[in-house]
């Protein structure tokens, strides 16, 4: 009977050090995935650097999840990640909540019209708000130019309102707004 517990004592170490094994293996896995920072996550993940990059920086601000999701399916994640300088009219997630029924779905399922929707939404260079207020119109990715327009110090593009400007990133900013810019309107 002594003999049984003496066996059973000598296992308790072997598995107690599997166990914590298996837990080291996890950690190094989160770690390993972390160090891959963003590249398909839809949430801010543990690693972001300090100085952000505008994916990064929208992912950690945790309002923009239907933005995110459709840059991500137009391909237009990368760029956004890459070098350069950009501004992007960022609509939060209320944004689209505001959009008929379906504007998603129908967005997502047209990826001609998406790309030139989000595309019309970055300026190839980064501009500030205060440059912005001072402008009547910029130039997009998309080609069109959107029209800007200052009310007692507030900006509007198209008529969406800037509802918090010069989130500054490493690749550039953003300005976030309150509705979904649409090529068409505005002109």
């Amino acid at each position: 009977m002594q003999l049984r517990n003496i066996s059973s004592l000598a296992v308790l170490p072997l598995a107690l050090g599997l166990i914590l094994s298996s837990a080291g293996q996890d950690a190094y896995a989160k770690s390993t995935h972390a160090k891959r920072h963003h590249k398909h996550a839809h949430s801010c993940p543990s690693s972001c650097p300090s100085e952000k990059d505008i994916v990064c920086t929208l992912m950690c601000e945790g309002s923009f999840k239907n933005l995110t999701s459709l840059l991500k399916k137009s391909g237009l994640l990368r760029t956004l990640e890459g070098k350069g300088q950009f501004t992007l009219f960022a609509p939060d997630d209320k944004a689209f909540w505001k959009q008929r029924k379906g504007f998603i779905a129908d967005l997502s399922q047209d990826p001609k019209r998406l790309k030139t929707v989000l595309t019309y939404h970055v300026l190839p260079r980064k501009v500030m708000s205060s440059d912005l207020a001072n402008a009547r119109a910029a130039k997009t990715v998309e080609g069109e130019a959107v029209m800007l327009d200052s009310k007692s110090g507030a900006v509007e593009v198209d008529g969406a309102l800037v509802t918090k400007a010069d989130i500054k990133c490493k690749n550039g900013v953003i300005h976030v707004i309150d509705d979904v810019l649409m090529p068409e309107r505005g002109k």
